[in-house]
């Protein structure tokens, strides 16, 4: 038997929380969140450019930035 208590790393704590802040202000709407976090890094100054092996492996266009 398993004696030990769980693991808890306070790091992976908050990124779930965020993740959970984030799903219940876009509804759980990736495509929402997608756009916003976009235009937000647009924002920034961060430049998006077309990654041709992305387009490749899955069929369409796939996004990255570049700084």
């Amino acid at each position: 038997m398993n004696t030990t208590g769980a693991w808890h790393d306070p790091i992976v704590a908050e990124i779930h929380a965020i993740r959970e802040h984030l799903a219940e202000q876009y509804q759980n709407d990736l495509v929402a969140y997608s756009k916003a976090s976009e235009e937000h890094c647009r924002a920034l100054g961060l430049t998006m450019t077309q990654s041709p092996r992305a387009h490749r492996l899955i069929g369409s266009t796939f996004t990255h930035w570049q700084c």
